[in-house]
Order: C-alpha cells, then sequence, then structure tokens
C-alpha cells in the first residue's frame, strides 16, 4: 500500500482526541485508551482478521510510508458476498467498549466499503469513510456497550461476489477508546504487623506492609496504606499510561494499561503525625486499578509507642514485675487499672535471653485515663541498674489503665 496524506490538520486531530462522554454499564466505572496516534505511537492491540476475504494489511501507526495509521486495502482477487477483512480491537476481560473516535478515509470499489464497526454483541456500523479526504469519526454509546471495534472492507453486492477490489481502501489513526470496567480489583494477600499484630502488642518506628493484588480488567495502578484523615505510604505498578494535562484525563497506551496482578511492600512510619502513643484504629490498605475503582482491607486496632526510646540491647522480658498498692485487673492482657486515689509502686528486672539482669536498659510505663481506649498515652520511663532493677511509682489521681513494656 503506497497512499499517502499530508498532515493531519490541528483542528481534525483535536476533534479526533476530545473526550468521549459514553457512558458504561450502571455500576461500571471507566477510563480511556489511545493507540495510532500522536500520544500513542503504537498499536499494540490491533490484529488482522479476514472472513472469506483477500486483502492488503498494513501497519503503518510508526509513521511508516508516510502515513500514521493502519491500513487495509482490496485486491484483484473477487471476494464471497459478506466476506470482510480489517483490524479488530478487543475489549480486555471485564471490560467492554462504550465510545470510541477516530480519523479516517476511505474508498469504495467493486462492491466493498470501508467500515467502522462496534460488534458483539450485535453489530452497529458507526462510520463509513469513502472519501480520500480524512475526517473524524465518533462513537458515543449509541448502542452496546460492545465487545470489539472494527476498521473493515466489506463485500456488498449480495447474492453475487464483489468483483476486483483493489481501488478499496480504508485508513484509520487517532484512536481513543472509551471502555467500560465492571470487576474492582482484589486484595490476594497481606502481610504485616500492623494488620496481624494483636492491640496489645507495640509497634514502633517503621513498619513494612506487604500486599499482593489482581485485576482482571485494566489492571492494577496503585497500593496505598492510609488511616482514616490520612494517605500514608503509596506504591505504584508499572502502567503504560500518559499523564493526565489541563482539560484530559490520564490516558492508557494499552487497552489494559496495567499489570493483571503483583505485588507491593509499603513503608509505613509510626513516628507519623496520624499515630499517637497508645491504641490507634487500624490502617486501611488499598489498591486501585486503571480505572479508578478501590478495594481495601481493614486492619485490626494496633498499638504504637514511639515515645519511649530504645532500650539496651538484649532486652529478652520483663520478671518479677510487682504491683503495689491501689492496683486492680483492667480485663485486658498486660493492662493493669489504678483504683482513683490511690499510689502505686512498680518494681521489676530486665532479663536478657539467658536470664541474666541487663543494666542501663530503657523501662516504659504507658498510662492513660480508664476506658479512654484510644486516647493518647502519657509515658514515663526510667533506666535499669546494676542488677537490671527498675521501679515506678504512680501518684494519687484518677483512674488509669497502665502498661510496662521494654524494647531491644
Amino acid at each position: 500500500m503506497t497512499r499517502t496524506t499530508r498532515a493531519l490538520p490541528a483542528a481534525l486531530a483535536l476533534a479526533a482526541l476530545s473526550l468521549l462522554t459514553g457512558a458504561g454499564p450502571a455500576g461500571a466505572a471507566t477510563y480511556q485508551s489511545v493507540q495510532c496516534s500522536a500520544l500513542g505511537a503504537a498499536a499494540p492491540d490491533a490484529h488482522e482478521y479476514a472472513i472469506g476475504a483477500f486483502a492488503t494489511f498494513a501497519d503503518f501507526c510508526n509513521g511508516e510510508g508516510g502515513y500514521l495509521g493502519l491500513g487495509v486495502q482490496g485486491t484483484a482477487s473477487s471476494d464471497p458476498p459478506g466476506s470482510a477483512a480489517g483490524w479488530l480491537f478487543s475489549a480486555p476481560p471485564a471490560t467492554s467498549f462504550v465510545g470510541a473516535s477516530v480519523v479516517a478515509k476511505g474508498k469504495v470499489g467493486g462492491g466493498v466499503i470501508p467500515e467502522l464497526l462496534a460488534s458483539q454483541p450485535g453489530q452497529f456500523t458507526w462510520g463509513t469513510p469513502s472519501s480520500d479526504t480524512e475526517q473524524p469519526f465518533t462513537w458515543e454509546g449509541e448502542t452496546g456497550p460492545h465487545d470489539g471495534i472494527l476498521v473493515q472492507l466489506r463485500c456488498t453486492t449480495v447474492p453475487y461476489p464483489c468483483p476486483s477490489s483493489s481501488d478499496a481502501y480504508a485508513l484509520a489513526r487517532q484512536f481513543v477508546f472509551t471502555l467500560a470496567e465492571s470487576a474492582a480489583p482484589k486484595i490476594d494477600e497481606l502481610g504485616s504487623a500492623l494488620v496481624e499484630s494483636a492491640p496489645t502488642d507495640s509497634l514502633r518506628g517503621e513498619v513494612v506492609v506487604g500486599v499482593s493484588a489482581s485485576d482482571a480488567g485494566s489492571g492494577l495502578d496503585v497500593a496505598y496504606v492510609e488511616t482514616a484523615d490520612k494517605r500514608l505510604a503509596t506504591a505504584h505498578y508499572a502502567c503504560t499510561a500518559i499523564p493526565a494535562s489541563p482539560g484530559r484525563p490520564r490516558l492508557g497506551r494499552r487497552l489494559a494499561p496495567c499489570p493483571g496482578q503483583g505485588g507491593k511492600f509499603l513503608t509505613v512510619d509510626t513516628a507519623d503525625p496520624a499515630f499517637h502513643t497508645g491504641l490507634n484504629h487500624g490502617v486501611r490498605v488499598c489498591v486501585a486499578d486503571f480505572s479508578r475503582q478501590t478495594s481495601c482491607q481493614d486492619g485490626p486496632d494496633v498499638r504504637i509507642d514511639n515515645a519511649c526510646p530504645d532500650a539496651g540491647v538484649g532486652v529478652a522480658a520483663l520478671a518479677n514485675v510487682r504491683l503495689k498498692g491501689g492496683v486492680g485487673s483492667s480485663g485486658k492482657a498486660n493492662v493493669k487499672k489504678t483504683r482513683f486515689g490511690r499510689k502505686v509502686k512498680i518494681r521489676g528486672r530486665a532479663l536478657n535471653g539467658a536470664g541474666g539482669p541487663v543494666e542501663g536498659a530503657t523501662i516504659c510505663l504507658g498510662h492513660h485515663l480508664a476506658g479512654d481506649t484510644y486516647g493518647g498515652e502519657e509515658v514515663n520511663w526510667t533506666k535499669t541498674g546494676p542488677k537490671g532493677r527498675f521501679r515506678f511509682k504512680l501518684q494519687r489521681g484518677p483512674n488509669q489503665d497502665f502498661r510496662v513494656a521494654a524494647w531491644q
């Protein structure tokens, strides 16, 4: 195929790349992808097909041959009635086409006509590029949704064969597709102390969250960890996309721009102001696909303790912790309750893994008003003596829950 054309006029290019407004099925999210254009030069999702017809195909989407586009041309052979040949774009699983635009030209010859179709279920002809001058064509979801978009030549001389159709051709470029996606991404596996720890365990410093996910349609775009008020960490998947610009959304370079599955590791700093020392409501781990659908999983309540400095190396346990004074059970493991108006004395020892005393270890005492489970804690600390001993005194006051902790 040797036909060429001059550069596309600016107004025509803008028309071809105008944003489509095709609406997807109820509950479906939409996204857009471009191929064979100045923004997405290649057409990796275009496939040749022929149904009883003879044709010549050409992919000039990278500018070869002086034309940026996909071409199909008839041959000197006769074609049976109803036969067709052209280029097909198929919607990825869990998606469908709800809109498309293209710049195209073509010519009728020997009963063979050029067509732009939306197919499966049924067929809808949304353009017949029968002029040697390029024109924009747009389908905005008048029918459908559909599973395929076609640029083709078709023999129309029913019931007789089409004679030589070497003059017939179709050339198309500047494809902009709008797709609707019905399936949200799925979190397959999570791994982290932030989502596995019991509320009595204390976390501090940076905590890694591992997430494995999958998406059947547009693909995984981003994974993130958040609280009710703030996003704490974000990890992006490798998508083939064009960044958004004023007046234009982000565009995919493939019909499924992002990977269908994969894992990410996100680092959350528990010293972030979104946390406080004490019991916090759990974080939420989420994944989003290219169509901006999300799936999230909530973690359990988590206890953060960044107020205490690092303890001495080798602290493995607290032993012989004795409580004296107005002390009662709070009903929670590792947590005790002081009684109103009573003094409390706390004594104990810090031991290493071999059972020996640890001198100079930092021992922390966290306490908050009884019943204020998610409130921030006040923290006191002390150092252990030569035999690993420590002691605290709590003055008279309101009822309080308290706990003693140490870290290596």
